[in-house]
């Protein structure tokens, strides 16, 4: 009986033994992986062309969609004055509003407006 329990704490000692070396083999292939995805990390944060690429692109994305939203909206304003001197010219050439009243607006021929001016001022 002895024997068989020698023989049974030798096996157990072994398997022992080898669950704890694949365990530790496991451990180390991860803390080696870990430590090459730092590795790639540090290395391209060494890397000052890497970080100044980074911050070009952020700059250049920033200013694409600054200048698209401003383009945009200049666009808007264009055409809103567009309509808004269309509307007022169209008022002033059907009689619908006088000479006067054409000049107050906030679109008109400033031109045109100026030459009345100075000709109702010789009165």
């Amino acid at each position: 009986m002895s024997k068989d329990n020698d023989e049974d704490v030798v096996k157990r000692s072994a398997e022992n033994l080898r669950e704890a070396k694949e365990n530790f083999q496991e451990k180390t292939a991860r803390i080696i992986d870990k430590g090459r995805s730092s590795e790639i990390a540090l290395t391209i944060l060494r890397k000052p062309i890497v970080i100044i690429l980074i911050i070009v692109a952020i700059v250049l994305v920033v200013f694409f969609l600054y200048t698209t939203l401003h383009v945009s909206d200049e666009s808007y304003k264009i055409e809103n004055y567009e309509a808004l001197w269309n509307q007022s010219l169209a008022d002033f050439r059907s009689g619908n509003s006088t000479i006067d009243q054409y000049c107050i607006n906030r679109v008109h021929d400033e031109d045109f407006c100026n030459r009345y001016w100075s000709l109702q001022y010789f009165d």
